[in-house]
């Protein structure tokens, strides 16, 4: 036997032995096991007896709320058009809506039998596999479309005409798996966050809803889908859990996520160990802690203070078997935001889960903290889960980071029910990238010198935060998480803000906790560097701030506070929130704040000394 054919023999062991570790079994994705992604035809009988009997709560809450999107939006005569967004670039409006059009409708159809839903999820597909392409220069859109129109077809798949189905499957090959192999547009397999989570689950979902149709091709983007995705997971989770994106990204990316898990368990038997990457399976509680004790959630970076359905939340509930996690959710449950949401085709996936918990019993989650080391480190704690009672969070990491802001070492503080220390939301993306293109920049351009940190929004002047001569924060350089506290007397946790500085400040220490269970402390310890340094302590509040000479007086729904410093001596300011009164080349592309004010103080740190200042915010009354 020749060299060559011992390699050759040598790797076909080791491939064979790889196949065998993932346990992946194929033999179930043929032409006659469908409906296959998400439920069964079994699942859906099931699933009928538990509405019908009205024996659970959360699942039968649930299904009324699909009932009610499919009876709106999925039978909505509309045609569906090609249409980019303002921006010029992206179709995932049309995604959206065709996601949230199609599975509401989809599953009416599989509960009730009426066949109004069924000619509308026809009308929809046909809309939909008629267009050039599903845009793979922007392949989220292709992720969310296929998504739709693959869990479409195969729920559907023995209801469809055969020539419909042929017309359906080839569209998901020819625009979802083909498009896959465009190396310009899909960079996405390389990246650590949302985009390589979203893009490789609508992908997946597309290949194993016509696996029996391009068996060869659908088999690569799998094997590709586990191997890129593996990284992006130990890199967004680890180790603790915490979504480095920030909790609305963390909807976004990690519903993805679990549904391509979840597919693979279902279609495979297996999900190729990538739910125990360390951190994983604790990253529901970093999304429960997230939300603060006045409904609005820590913001920081491009996230929102809305409280949007946290559909994965579901998933980790069920594997978990924990429903303390669904606590908040009741809250959104009860509301009309699962029929309004931009995911609300998400319901059924939620339905899913629903149907795996053994208990409904809704309890507050235990512990009062939850710290994460991580790309982003941070810190969240409470005195408790109730509108009155205390809560903070604060982060460490880099602006560099994806979505991330000049926003190292900020924080944000509720307490007797209003939300003190502030992170004011993002503007909407597409008006702030044509402004910036149209003066040679990039929003997505997070390098040093971008026109993105020029943003009020996104720079450190406009975070609960230090600015230190008046420069933007280095970008690059990852705060870390440096100490934890979490005692009856303090719960909070300190990051090592030196490097942010360039040689502005010796060090820079910021410690933030809540005290005796009654009051905000920011204990800031600093030291000069060659030259006196002068610092400027941002406080954003959606309280009225009046300044005196010993501090601020923060004034909401009848509620007074003081913050003041003691250390050093300081001048407590107030500036301005509307980007107009600023000298910068973007003040035409930032959007006035509303109801949200800016305040704090300065001082200068003279050279090679120490100073520590001690912050704190008390109640007055």
């Amino acid at each position: 036997m020749n060299r060559l054919s011992i390699i050759f023999i040598s790797a076909l062991i080791l491939c064979g032995h790889a196949a065998a570790q993932t346990g992946a079994d194929y033999s179930r994705l043929t032409a006659d096991n469908h409906p296959r992604l998400l439920f069964s035809e079994d699942d859906f009988t099931r699933l009928k007896e538990i509405v019908s009997s009205g024996s659970d709560e959360l699942v039968l809450k649930l299904h009324e709320h699909a009932m009610a999107v499919a009876g709106k939006d999925g039978l909505d005569d509309s045609h569906i058009e090609f249409r980019l967004d303002a921006s010029g670039k992206r179709l995932l409006p049309v995604c959206r809506k065709t996601l949230g059009r199609l599975l509401p409708a989809a599953y009416a159809y599989k509960m009730t039998g009426d066949k109004k839903y069924l000619r509308h999820v026809v009308s929809d597909l046909n809309d939909v596999c008629s267009f050039d392409s599903w845009n793979p220069r922007h392949f989220l859109d292709v992720a969310e479309m296929a998504t739709g129109v693959a869990i479409a077809y195969d729920w559907l798949y023995n209801d469809l005409k055969p020539g419909m189905r042929a017309y359906v499957a080839e569209a998901l090959d020819e625009y979802a798996l083909q498009a896959s192999r465009l190396k310009d547009e899909t960079w996405f397999y390389g990246r650590i966050g949302n985009w390589n989570q979203v893009c490789n689950a609508g992908l997946v979902t597309a290949a194993l809803a016509i696996y029996e149709r391009s068996p060869e091709l659908a088999r690569t983007v799998i094997e590709d889908a586990v191997r890129t995705n593996r990284p992006a997971i130990e890199g967004i989770y680890g180790p603790d859990g915490a979504y480095p994106e920030g909790p609305t990204y963390w909807d976004f990316g990690t519903v993805y996520q679990t549904l391509m898990l979840t597919l693979f368990e279902d279609c495979l038997g297996t999900d190729f160990g990538l739910s125990q990457v360390p951190g994983f399976l604790n990253t529901g509680l970093f999304k429960v802690y997230a939300r603060g004790n006045v409904a609005k959630q820590f913001n920081f970076g491009d996230n929102s203070t809305g409280c949007a359905p946290a559909w994965p939340i579901w998933w980790f509930a069920a594997r978990n078997q924990n429903p303390s996690l669904l606590y908040h959710e009741m809250v959104t449950l009860a509301s009309d935001k699962y029929r309004t949401n931009v995911h609300k085709g998400f319901i059924p996936y939620a339905i899913r889960f629903a149907m795996q918990l053994e208990t409904a019993e809704i309890v507050e989650p235990e512990g009062g903290m939850y710290a994460a080391q991580g790309n982003v480190p941070m810190m969240m704690c409470r005195t408790g889960w109730r509108k009155n009672d205390l809560y903070l969070g604060i982060k460490g990491g880099k602006g560099g980071y994806l979505h991330g802001h000049m926003d190292a070492g900020e924080f944000v503080f509720d307490a007797y029910g209003v939300r003190w220390a502030a992170d004011i939301n993002r503007q909407a993306y597409a008006k702030v990238e044509n402004g910036i293109r149209k003066l040679g920049g990039k929003l997505s351009d997070l390098s040093q010198e971008s026109l993105r940190w020029e943003l009020m929004r996104l720079n450190c002047r406009y975070h609960n935060t230090l600015t230190v001569n008046d420069r933007n924060h280095d970008v690059e350089y990852v705060v870390p998480m440096v100490a934890v506290e979490n005692t009856s007397e303090r719960m909070g946790a300190s990051f090592d803000m030196t490097g942010l500085f360039r040689g502005d400040l010796g060090r820079a220490v910021r410690t933030a906790a809540i005290c005796d269970g009654e009051y905000l402390e920011v204990r800031d310890s600093l030291r000069g560097g060659e030259t006196p340094a002068r610092v400027r302590w941002t406080f954003v509040t959606e309280a009225s701030p009046v300044v005196f000479s010993d501090g601020i007086v923060l004034t909401k729904n009848g509620v007074r506070m003081l913050l003041k410093t003691e250390g050093t001596e300081v001048e407590y300011m107030i500036w301005s929130a509307d980007p107009l009164d600023y000298d910068s080349v973007v003040r035409d592309v930032d959007s006035a704040v509303k109801d949200t004010y800016i305040c704090g103080f300065l001082l200068t740190v003279p050279p090679r000394s120490d100073v520590t200042l001690v912050t704190t915010l008390k109640r007055l009354d």
